[in-house]
């Protein structure tokens, strides 16, 4: 990503996708720390995805919607 607008359409794709992930868990009553759990990552790791902060991969959505 040499391009700084890719990295600025990489940012937003990271915090919509973070912000869908914290509306499905808040809309089936999970806690942050029983999903990390599920994920097997911690609450702080996990919390970060939710944030955008931290690079989303594939991988990760799918445990996320086996789980959710």
């Amino acid at each position: 990503m040499s391009d700084p607008n890719q990295f600025k359409e990489a940012l937003l794709d990271n915090q919509s996708t973070g912000h869908n992930m914290m509306t499905f868990r808040n809309l089936r009553n999970l806690k942050a720390m029983e999903l990390a759990f599920q994920l097997g990552i911690s609450e702080a790791a996990y919390t970060k995805y939710e944030r955008g902060e931290t690079k989303i991969t594939v991988e990760l959505i799918k445990r996320y919607a086996d789980y959710v």
